[in-house]
């Protein structure tokens, strides 16, 4: 797939490079430059990957270790219905991507470093999901060891799915809340599921981000930010219609605010407390 970019790039080069009437030996070498480090991150990525086994879900690849065979029919279901929503909801996606389920926090911080752990799928750049089983047991503690994964492996995917969405429109991360991409990823991998009510008062969604950071007077600040995000979303699919999701990353990128193309499309300021929950 990067390789496919470069190519794409190259060609693109050359037409800039015609209309501008300048020497292509002042702009290749970048490409050439971005296509060899691209080509060693991939050498790097299949050497970490060469004792994981894999299986093919769609255009999804997944890799696992030998002791964490027992979680490939749950991982199977998950993808294969978090496949089918996302392109219900975000629009169809085909591109060839890895999803790796990792043992241990520490392979998974060896291969992509600390920001991407913290980030989670939200870099473009590395064509990987990201499955760290444990991830979420502290903010949902109470749920089923199979179910948790079920539910990882498609918010994750999700996750994944609505960055590059973000990424095809040239949508900085920083444009969009994290509590909007969390809720697209709570609403999709819980999908015709009874949601929990709230354990304290809901706040603006100016505020929700920091409720999903863990940041707040409640005790369960973190587990309450995902049930409203959550809640928010459903609202919006509920009373728009499955593509509004879309339609807000579409305006926000037109509008270059995401607070402005949310209360064109919605109605709700983000300062105030929706009367949706």
């Amino acid at each position: 797939m990067m390789m496919r970019k470069y190519v794409l790039y190259l060609l693109f080069v050359c037409f800039v490079a015609f209309y501008i009437h300048q020497p292509l030996f002042g702009l290749i070498p970048n490409a050439v430059a971005g296509y060899i480090q691209d080509k060693k991150e991939e050498e790097r990525i299949a050497e970490f990957l060469k004792d994981y086994q894999k299986v093919d879900v769609a255009h999804v690849t997944i890799h696992y270790m030998d002791f964490d065979a027992e979680l490939l029919p749950t991982t199977k279901v998950a993808l294969e219905r978090g496949i089918e929503l996302n392109n219900e909801i975000l629009g169809q996606f085909n591109d060839s991507v890895d999803l790796i389920i990792f043992p241990n926090k520490a392979d998974r911080i060896n291969l992509f470093g600390i920001g991407h752990f913290i980030n989670n799928n939200d870099n473009p750049y590395y064509n990987t999901v990201n499955i760290f089983p444990a991830d979420r047991e502290e903010i949902f503690p109470d749920m089923a060891p199979a179910d948790l994964l079920y539910k990882n492996v498609i918010h994750d995917y999700t996750q994944y799915v609505i960055n590059q969405r973000m990424d095809e429109l040239r949508l900085s991360a920083s444009y969009i809340p994290n509590w909007f991409i969390v809720g697209v990823g709570e609403y999709i991998s819980n999908f015709g599921k009874e949601i929990p009510p709230l354990e304290a008062e809901a706040v603006p969604l100016s505020s929700l981000n920091s409720k999903i950071a863990g940041m707040g007077d409640d005790k369960n600040a973190k587990y309450n930010g995902y049930i409203q995000s959550h809640l928010t979303i459903k609202y919006l699919v509920d009373e728009f219609g499955p593509g509004i999701i879309n339609e807000i990353l579409i305006e926000t990128e037109e509008e270059y605010s995401f607070n402005k193309a949310f209360a064109t499309l919605t109605g709700i300021e983000l300062s105030a407390v929706p009367n949706i929950y």
